[in-house]
């Protein structure tokens, strides 16, 4: 098993040096928050926006991106809480003929970020794939298969090679059942290389985790 063979001798909790956050909405809010290190921090799920703003401070999040869809409205609200560039909506858009783009298009005035759907998860899995093999990649904690659904989520959605009527050929990831913690992995990993880029070009839309929570 892929996942098991990514887990190390940590425990989830808070830890010095910041972290990013993914939130996947639907019927709860599916969180997944990540170091710098790709260590999870924590994943849960959460009823509402309201219990998402003290894990922001208590894990010292830097970047957090929502899925925008389908509660756009409360997504807003709750952007709307913090600076700009802090919390961002996240929208999945069809894949781009030109590989040699960017999966991700970053929208200074709407505080969005338009991901390609496949190729996006495609880097989110890689990194697992790396944890696997004991390279830089994402790690879990020593009980990652205590978390309800974190699992069975995470090996939901599955990557196939589609056809059009032309023969052109895509890949496309399908659900073979709920898929949150994945989305929310995605976002979390969208958050950090957005952070990342921005703090080392020294963007102004990068914040300190000592200004927003603790740290």
């Amino acid at each position: 098993e892929l996942l098991d063979k990514c887990r190390r001798e940590y425990a989830l909790g808070p830890q010095r040096g910041g972290s990013f956050c993914g939130i996947d909405v639907g019927r709860v809010l599916n969180v997944v928050i990540r170091g710098p290190d790709w260590s999870l921090r924590y994943a849960g799920q959460l009823r509402d926006f309201d219990e998402v703003e003290p894990l922001l401070t208590d894990y010292g999040v830097l970047a957090c991106v929502v899925d925008a869809n389908p509660e756009t409205r409360l997504a807003r609200l709750f952007q709307a809480k913090y600076p700009p560039g802090y919390v961002w909506l996240a929208y999945y858009v069809p894949g781009r003929e030109d590989k040699t783009l960017l999966p991700f298009d970053w929208d200074t005035e709407r505080w969005v970020v338009n991901a390609d759907r496949t190729r996006t998860l495609d880097s989110t899995m890689s990194m697992f794939r790396l944890g696997a093999k004991n390279e830089n990649g994402t790690t879990l904690p020593a009980n990652a298969r205590d978390i309800p659904d974190y699992y069975a989520q995470l090996c939901a959605p599955e990557r196939r090679i589609e056809h059009d009527s032309k023969g052109n050929s895509r890949a496309v990831y399908v659900e073979k059942g709920p898929d949150h913690y994945a989305h929310a992995e995605n976002y979390a990993y969208l958050a950090a290389v957005y952070w990342l880029y921005a703090a080392e070009h020294q963007s102004e839309v990068v914040y300190s985790p000592v200004r927003i929570g603790a740290y």
